[in-house]
């Protein structure tokens, strides 16, 4: 511990001169002794501070042609001790005005003149603070009065004047300009003298007082204005009320005193009153919105006239006006409103109608939507879709620019309990967003119309022309007289039937195709239905008056639809062309002839190998001869041995072969016999007594009183399809005796020579022959 007495902030000598406080001291003994001291601290002023003007402006009225005139004494305070300021001018004229660098008085260094300056401002300074904060400088604003110093003069030297002696009392004579470079409005007087060239020479003087306005003139860089002529601004339309527009800067508005009066005022434009204007702490003009009703869609731009109001030695003439336009920006705050057709009958208001034939192809407009949108640009664009439902949106879809609508789907299908469409067509506006759009939907009906529903109002001094421009109201008084809701399918010229049951045309008249709909359950109605009779055929008269007066044409007739005869077309030939028609038809027949002959011949080459390669392929087996018991009754044997080309072992098809004097290919008339000779071969086993041997029994008839016994052996392999050939004479296994009384053995007579079945029947009209499909698919081969 030193004792020693530091400072621990910094200190001020114009905060606090001086400080006091008390030390104490104690040692270190276990009761310690304690004193005090009283410190008394001065604080030493140095030069740290800066002269400071507690007065911002000061003003002063000097007359004109006086020089060192005192003008005023500015005055600043330097809060040191040790004051020292030095006054000095930052700007303005210092050829024209000096201040005393110790006691701040100004005064001018020569004389002023009112006609070429009437007003000088200068900042005044001190050396010692060079800051620009608020206070280190003032500012003198001096006003030069006038004097009357300048005698007027006149501008035109005048002339001899000659004047008539007839001359009236009050003539003009001559009129004589003269000027005064006075500043100020000083009252001057003319003497005017009148005198005659006679002898003597008299004269008349009187006094013309003249008194002068002065008009005061700012320079431009001093004076008060608009920094801009013109100002563009853009607002959106849905401004709220007080907001600001624009800022309009008035320049030199700090160079003037606070207390000098500055308005702004909207002097064209505001017709509606929405506009206001004040003046800012900054002494600049704002412009603000008063209402907000800004609406884009009734007026998008405003166009307003301001003027600045100051004193008039104070505004420069040249800037206090200025033009401001304003631009309405377009919001999206509309909806689309969809436009439906003019109707008298309220089910029909708010909704689409409209019919289409059920056989009409793919893509066959129905009707077109119009919604409109009051916003601009983008904004304003509409786009249509088709809201999904039950049954209209399956089968129409709507062109989301132009809103028509078109069949996507046949409609011949279509059952009754469906009808009619209805569905909902959505308009949504600034498409391609998912943000900021709104929409609105409208109910559509759609019914299939047919002949049985369309009927013809006929016009028949009317052009389609014409009355195309009038179908709205045509529709409308169909409309009012039925109580129905009637939509106009077309309007074409007017159709009549003439004596010989032609259907003809009449471009002077017009037929105008309707068609009825029920407001109740929106289905379109028959015409020879009791509500249409009842709604409509028994108002015609009226509907007929209606309609000529406000299409300014007769309207004669409604009925149905005419049907044209069918004409008798005649074909026509060209004489020319006949010859060479003929000679090509020749050539046809020549070419297909000469082809039918080539066919023929193939076919039946063909046909004549296949029996070549068949006759080869028979084998006529040797049998034993039978030998009979002459106790037993001898009968008759026939063996047929047939040859039946097999396609393989594993799947048959039934082959019928018969015997009857029908079947060509096989006649009892043909059997050889073979005599009883016994060739030593008795016993032998026949070679088609294997299990794999496929037996087919038949029996035919000699005589009326003898019956034969035909057995027919068919052998084949599995892996041989031909026949196999016998050399040797076998046993006949057509004889065989009886194991039992219940055997018949192969003793298995037929009750008649037909329908005898063989397995395996085989096709052979891949080989061309189509004409063997009568034949027996079977070769017969007999011996006796």
């Amino acid at each position: 511990m030193t004792g020693e007495i530091r400072t621990k902030i910094k200190l001020d000598y114009e905060d606090k001169m001086e400080y006091k406080f008390v030390i104490t001291a104690k040692d270190g003994a276990p009761d310690p002794r304690l004193s005090t001291a009283t410190v008394t601290v001065e604080v030493l002023d140095i030069d740290d501070e800066v002269p400071i003007f507690h007065l911002l402006s000061y003003e002063a009225r000097v007359p004109e042609n006086v020089p060192d005139y005192i003008v005023t004494q500015v005055k600043a305070d330097d809060p040191d001790t040790n004051q020292k300021i030095t006054y000095m001018i930052k700007q303005g004229p210092t050829d024209l005005f000096a201040i005393d660098p110790r006691t701040g008085v100004v005064t001018t260094t020569r004389g002023l003149d009112y006609e070429r300056e009437s007003q000088y401002i200068l900042v005044v300074g001190t050396l010692e603070n060079s800051g620009t904060q608020p206070g280190a400088t003032t500012r003198v604003i001096v006003n030069v009065v006038d004097r009357n110093d300048i005698p007027p003069v006149f501008t035109t030297v005048p002339q001899i004047i000659s004047l008539d002696d007839d001359v009236p009392i009050g003539t003009t004579v001559i009129k004589l300009i003269s000027t005064d470079s006075d500043g100020t409005a000083p009252n001057n007087k003319i003497d005017v003298k009148a005198y005659d060239l006679g002898d003597p020479q008299l004269s008349s003087v009187t006094v013309v007082p003249v008194s002068i306005r002065h008009v005061a003139t700012v320079p431009p860089e001093v004076g008060l204005g608009f920094a801009d002529d013109a100002y563009n601004v853009e607002v959106p339309e849905n401004a709220t009320a007080n907001m600001l527009i624009k800022t309009l800067t008035i320049i030199n508005s700090r160079a003037h005193h606070d207390t000098i009066p500055l308005t702004c005022e909207i002097m064209e434009g505001n017709e509606r009153g929405l506009f206001y204007v004040n003046v800012t702490e900054d002494r600049n003009c704002e412009l603000r919105l008063k209402k907000a009703e800004l609406d884009h869609e009734n007026q998008a731009n405003y166009i307003l006239k301001l003027r600045l109001n100051t004193l008039s030695g104070l505004v420069n003439p040249d800037r206090n006006i200025t033009m401001v336009k304003i631009h309405i920006l377009d919001v999206n705050d509309n909806e689309p409103h969809f436009i439906f057709p003019e109707s008298s009958n309220q089910v029909a208001k708010g909704k689409y109608f409209g019919a289409i034939p059920q056989d009409s192809v793919i893509g066959t407009s129905v009707l077109q939507v119009k919604a409109e949108d009051k916003d601009s640009g983008r904004l304003g664009q509409v786009e249509y879709s088709v809201i999904p439902s039950d049954t209209g949106s399956d089968y129409f879809s709507v062109d989301p620019t132009s809103g028509v609508i078109k069949s996507k789907r046949a409609l011949d299908d279509i059952q009754l309990k469906v009808l009619p469409f209805r569905f909902s067509v959505n308009a949504k506006d600034n498409p391609g967003v998912q943000v900021d759009t709104h929409s609105t939907q409208a109910p559509v009906v759609v019914n299939l119309i047919a002949d049985r529903h369309r009927l013809i109002l006929v016009v028949s001094d009317g052009s389609p022309d014409k009355i195309q421009d009038s179908v709205t109201q045509v529709r409308e008084v169909l409309e009012e007289h039925s109580g129905l809701v009637v939509g106009v399918e077309k309007v074409a010229a007017r159709q009549f039937q003439s004596t010989n049951n032609t259907v003809e045309q009449d471009n002077t008249g017009t037929d105008v195709w309707f068609y009825c709909v029920d407001p109740s359950t929106e289905l379109i109605l028959d015409r020879n239905s009791s509500r249409v009779q009842r709604s409509l055929m028994d108002h015609v008269s009226e509907i007929f008056r209606d309609v000529s007066g406000r299409v300014h044409a007769t309207a004669s007739q409604i009925h149905a639809p005419l049907i044209p005869a069918k004409p008798v077309q005649a074909i026509a030939i060209s004489w020319e062309v006949f010859p060479y028609a003929l000679i090509v038809i020749a050539f046809i027949i020549v070419v297909l002839g000469i082809v039918g002959i080539i066919y023929i011949c193939i076919s039946w080459s063909r046909y004549k190998a296949y029996k070549e390669r068949m006759q080869r392929m028979y084998v006529v087996p040797r049998y034993d001869p039978v030998f009979v018991e002459p106790n037993l009754k001898e009968y008759e044997t026939q063996v047929l041995q047939m040859s039946v080309p097999l396609d393989d072992s594993d799947s048959y098809n039934d082959l019928q072969l018969d015997f009857s004097s029908k079947n060509h290919a096989f006649s009892l008339d043909n059997v050889s016999y073979i005599t009883k000779e016994n060739n030593g071969s008795a016993g032998q086993q026949s070679p088609v007594s294997s299990d794999a041997a496929t037996t087919a029994r038949a029996s035919s008839v000699a005589d009326a009183n003898a019956r034969n016994n035909l057995n027919i052996n068919m052998n084949h392999s599995e892996h041989d399809n031909n026949l196999m050939r016998l050399d040797s004479p076998v046993n006949n296994p057509v004889y065989q005796s009886r194991s039992s009384e219940d055997d018949p053995g192969h003793l298995n007579a037929s009750a008649t020579n037909e329908n005898v079945m063989f397995r395996e029947k085989k096709d052979y009209s891949h080989l061309g022959f189509t004409y063997l499909g009568d034949r027996s698919p079977v070769e017969t081969t007999t011996e006796l």
